[in-house]
């Protein structure tokens, strides 16, 4: 394959992800918003920047450390790679367990400092933004990962699968089963 189809490929692949996805979530936006009040989506925002923070500390960086070994082995030692990409995923793993086991046990401290101004309606949503921070750590080395290998088309079936499980799960609840805030906090972690 020639370098100008390679980059051509890879060029169309991830444009291709980030075109459908903006324009899904702009001709969604109005269904949304006429169901959620900005209070919801503040309460939404500030979930998300716990799960963020939270997610922050889960990786300790590591996701960074597996460009520099695809760069360094991919193309000389590909089993190599392989396996340090496979240690660097356990290693990950193991720091966000650990991860989600502090922050639940330290669940109403965090809870007041990060989330004291929200009212939920059970103790059991603070445990949300935790596994999410987990789950995301996972997911960002995996996407991550097929962006360094440039493994764009992957990269896009992998976008194009969360966003299709997600979007219409989110509107269908929100129009016909009247979801508020919480149940589509808790749509998010499914």
């Amino acid at each position: 394959m020639s370098t100008y189809s390679f980059l051509m490929s890879n060029f169309f692949w991830l444009t291709a992800s980030r075109i459908i996805t903006r324009v899904v979530s702009v001709f969604s936006l109005p269904i949304i918003t006429y169901y959620l009040s900005p209070e919801d989506f503040g309460i939404i925002a500030m979930f998300s920047v716990v799960q963020l923070f939270l997610g922050s500390f889960f990786g300790l960086g590591i996701v960074s450390y597996s460009g520099r070994v695809i760069y360094k082995y991919e193309r000389t030692d590909k089993e190599q790679c392989k396996k340090r990409l496979g240690l660097i995923l356990i290693y990950l793993s193991i720091f966000s367990v650990l991860g989600v086991l502090i922050s639940a046990i330290f669940i109403k401290r965090l809870a007041l400092l990060l989330l004291g101004d929200i009212l939920v309606p059970d103790a059991m949503y603070y445990y949300i933004p935790i596994v999410m921070a987990f789950l995301m750590s996972i997911y960002g080395f995996c996407s991550n990962l097929l962006l360094d290998l440039q493994l764009n088309r992957r990269l896009f079936y992998l976008e194009m699968t969360q966003f299709i499980l997600f979007l219409p799960a989110q509107l269908v609840g929100l129009i016909y089963f009247r979801f508020n805030v919480w149940d589509v906090i808790v749509l998010q972690l499914v």
